[in-house]
């Protein structure tokens, strides 16, 4: 046995460890248990202001308190303004979203545009000075202007993104000539400028590009 108190009184009782680690509240009885029931605390209503009483225990474990549904539903409809981050473009959201979320986007296309200009490559702030896999500064936006060229499908089989994303599968960007083979160093030299050449990118299946990265396929010219 072991001694804890009551909730209520704070009178000292002996119970099993099993039953003191299983309730949080322990009572002498039935009459301690009823009377701490009836305890209650201010509150203020989060809607319209008005004082409530509630129960101690509820008012730690609530973080908003509503003097009915209705006044629930019309704090749920309270609205702040923030600008987008992007573009600064007005919009509403609800206090707890303004609150919690630093940043805020008008849409996923505000978000993007944001992401790309503020926190890829070196302003990323994740930035080691590049990873194995960095492809340097301008890598990017060379694969941006090969899948363009390509109008976005496979130029091996010719099918599109939409068909491919049916799949399970993506489009990729392969180097005909491996990157690595142009010896570019980041902040040494910029060969990268050669390796990231259009004429080196082909847009491929990535399923085509796992076989063609793992040496099981040969790059061929009728494949551009």
């Amino acid at each position: 046995m072991i001694k804890v108190n009551c909730a209520n009184c704070g009178e000292e009782k002996e119970v099993c460890p099993y039953i003191a680690k299983r309730n949080k509240n322990n009572f002498c009885d039935y009459k301690c248990r009823g009377a701490w029931q009836t305890i209650s605390v201010k509150v203020n209503c989060a809607n319209c202001g008005q004082e409530l009483q509630r129960h101690p225990y509820r008012k730690k474990n609530t973080k908003h308190h509503f003097c009915d549904n209705k006044c629930r539903g019309a704090w749920q409809t309270i609205k702040v303004k923030v600008n987008c981050e992007n573009c600064g473009e007005e919009k509403e959201v609800v206090p707890s979203k303004a609150k919690i979320i630093k940043k805020h986007f008008c849409d996923n296309k505000c978000w993007g545009v944001w992401v790309s200009e503020n926190q890829s490559g070196e302003n990323h702030p994740g930035w080691r000075g590049g990873s194995k896999g960095y492809r340097g500064p301008n890598w990017q936006e060379q694969r941006k202007l090969a899948l363009i060229r390509a109008g976005f499908k496979c130029q091996v089989t010719g099918q599109s993104l939409k068909k491919l994303k049916k799949k399970g599968l993506n489009l990729a960007v392969h180097h005909i000539e491996r990157f690595s083979s142009f010896g570019y160093i980041l902040g040494k030299n910029d060969n990268c400028i050669q390796a990231n050449d259009l004429n080196n990118l082909i847009v491929v299946a990535s399923n085509i590009h796992l076989t063609l990265e793992a040496g099981k396929m040969a790059f061929q010219p009728h494949m551009m």
